[in-house]
């Protein structure tokens, strides 16, 4: 059985880690309430798709390969991960990228 090489590739830096840089918290934790605080540190599978610039099923191929980071937990049956996770995530391609020669 042939397989689809294009999705056998290692993902490339984000075009939209800026965003994730813009959506960070502020850097003193600012004055949350404890909920809004935890709404913000627990990301949805389209919020993460939408930070990382790609589709919510390129996310699931990515993570079905191993080259995105396992959700911490679930709510509802829907996976969250934690926006650490995703800026180590986006930290660890740029490195990567850099290594290589360059972002894509």
């Amino acid at each position: 059985m042939a397989t689809d090489s294009r999705h056998d590739v290692e993902p490339s830096v984000p075009a939209s880690s800026d965003a994730l840089r813009a959506s960070a918290p502020p850097p003193d934790g600012g004055a949350r309430s404890r909920g809004a605080a935890r709404d913000k540190l627990l990301l949805r599978q389209g919020e993460v798709a939408q930070l990382l610039g790609i589709s919510e099923r390129e996310l699931r191929r990515w993570r079905d390969r191993g080259f995105a980071p396992a959700p911490i937990a679930a709510h509802g049956g829907r996976p969250l991960w934690s926006r650490d996770s995703i800026f180590r995530f986006v930290s660890d391609l740029s490195q990567r990228a850099q290594r290589r020669g360059g972002a894509r």
